[in-house]
Order: C-alpha cells, then structure tokens, then sequence
C-alpha cells in the first residue's frame, strides 16, 4: 500500500481541477492518474469502487468520491500536517 494519495481524474472534468488546485495549493505530493489519457485504468477504478467515478481521491485504502474537499482534508490532517488556514 502507497503512502502517496491517488487522484483519478479525466480532462473534461471541472471538480477534477478543482481537488487538483486544493491539494496543489498545501503542496500535498499527490499521483494523479488521468483516465483521458489512460483510458485502460478504467478497470483499476472499477475495482476499487465498483464503478467509473471523477474525481476519486484513494489514501490508505480510503476512498473520497467527487470534490469533497472538507472529507479529503480531513483524511490527510494528520499525516501531511494539513491545514487550511491560510
């Protein structure tokens, strides 16, 4: 299991950019796997949720589904030392 979050993504997806910019914006190490650009991930998605969905952040065998920034945040607190407060 991977320390590093996972980010699944596709081009054409706002709420994706959206999770992108937030953890840019803490610089939070993050792998981003792009569906656009590697269509047969798809499965690794499926797998992991049952279904296709974007974005789908994945830390510690956590899964966060859409741009829930409060849950991700939340998720990465302790670990990262992660905090919004600006």
């Amino acid at each position: 299991m991977s320390d590093t979050p996972v980010l699944y993504t596709i081009d054409s997806c706002s709420r994706c950019q959206t999770v992108k910019n937030y953890l840019m914006s803490f610089q939070i190490e993050f792998n981003e796997v792009n569906l656009s650009e590697t269509p047969s991930r798809h499965k690794d998605v499926k797998e992991q949720i049952g279904e296709v969905y974007v974005p789908l952040f994945i830390y510690r065998n956590r899964t966060i589904k859409g741009d829930r920034l409060e849950e991700i945040q939340q998720l990465i607190n302790g670990d990262f030392g992660f905090n919004n407060d600006r």
